[in-house]
């Protein structure tokens, strides 16, 4: 009895291991999330400013064209809806170290304090760009 179960483990161990899957490539996707203070609306894009890590803010033009699907490419923009906008915050996603794509979490109503407009006479620079440039911490 002890030589059949010794037999079937081996078995067991080498069958596993002839279909084990490489694991040569590894896809490497890394976020980074800031608490977004305000987000500007423009016909174009979004303007999102949000907190630093440390001390001050920073701000970012976000296309909304990304949100719609492209042939052959991931959508890029994502919004998801929270309640509170204190718990509003953007979340940005590195794969392989390059722009994957950017999740917003913030109130989608327009009357929030959190949502204000852009001035419809300037036009944004950046809302014609195809990647997300480093953010300040």
């Amino acid at each position: 009895m002890k030589k059949l179960f010794i037999v079937l483990a081996c078995a067991a161990l080498f069958a596993s291991a002839a279909f084990a899957k490489s694991t040569a490539f590894k896809s490497t996707l890394s976020y980074y999330s800031f608490p977004i203070l305000k987000v500007l609306d423009s016909r174009d894009a979004y303007v999102i400013i949000y907190q630093k890590n440390k001390i001050g803010t920073g701000s970012t033009v976000i296309p909304k064209k990304w949100s719609l699907p492209t042939q052959g490419e991931a959508i890029k923009l994502k919004i998801r809806s929270v309640r509170n906008q204190n718990e509003a915050y953007m979340s940005v996603y590195k794969k392989d170290g390059e722009f994957y794509r950017v999740v917003l979490n913030m109130p989608m109503n327009k009357h929030s304090p959190i949502w204000g407009l852009v001035d419809q006479r300037k036009t944004l620079e950046g809302t014609d760009k195809e990647t997300l440039e480093d953010l300040e911490f």
